[in-house]
């Protein structure tokens, strides 16, 4: 696992309570469904499918009201876990590899204090520093408001999530193509494209038989994709797509 920008206190958690679900809650109480569907955090599902219009606005007030306050208690971490969902023995269980970036001191929704406590949590888990600065997420956030990409450095990571990688496949036994990991991160990524990713083939595993019995090509797509058919052939093998 290799992580960044993990959500921790009480003003963080506050905010994802307040972006998935509180707002919601809050709308419906005051407006009923009518109100919710109106929402600009809704539009997006409501114009993809219209249909999804039709079924919110059958759903009883009162008991949409308790779902989303059912989903805001789930953003309450237990005693002695940093954050929500996991308690300390399940940090504690983790075998995998794991390395965490540690968070900005000036970002109040992700902060340091959380990145830190769940790298303590697991025992063989790495600390690093992220490719960017302290107000990252302050920047991002500005510039989300002006329309901007909130993940438009995420590019930046991927030297070191391919040296994570490569590391984690040496220790596993597993394959890792070899593959310059500056070759896609660009140096200007206002302009470059920055689609590339990075695709483990056990994912694929059923690729074929999907698509033959679709009444596709495979070989056909996968060549469109720019992907060796071959590769295929080792499971544990990664891939450079895009």
């Amino acid at each position: 696992m290799f992580l960044w920008w993990i959500t921790g206190g009480a003003i963080g958690l506050a905010a994802l309570v307040g972006v998935y679900c509180g707002d919601a809650a809050l709308t419906a109480a005051a407006g009923g469904m009518e109100a919710v569907a109106a929402m600009p955090t809704w539009r997006e599902q409501l114009e993809r499918n219209p249909g999804n219009r039709a079924r919110l606005l059958e759903q009883d007030s009162a008991a949409f009201i308790d779902t989303m306050s059912r989903w805001a208690d789930a953003f309450t971490p237990i005693p002695g876990s940093p954050v929500p969902g996991l308690t300390s023995a399940d940090f504690a269980a983790l075998s995998v590899p794991v390395v965490i970036l540690r968070s900005g001191a000036s970002d109040l929704h992700h902060l340091r204090k959380t990145s830190e406590q769940v790298h303590a949590l697991i025992p063989h888990s790495i600390l690093d520093e992220p490719p960017w600065g302290d107000r990252e997420w302050i920047d991002r956030m500005a510039a989300a408001r002006r329309g901007e990409g909130l993940f438009a450095n995420w590019p930046k990571l991927a030297p070191q999530i391919l040296k994570f990688a490569r590391s984690a496949a040496s220790v596993r036994g597993t394959e890792l193509i070899d593959i310059d990991p500056f070759e896609i991160v660009p140096t200007d990524t206002t302009t470059a494209d920055t689609s590339a990713s990075v695709v483990r083939i056990d994912a694929l595993r059923k690729f074929r038989q999907v698509v033959d019995g679709l009444g596709g090509d495979p070989d056909a797509l996968l060549a469109k994709s720019q992907i060796d058919s071959a590769v295929l052939e080792n499971r544990n093998a990664w891939y450079l797509i895009g």
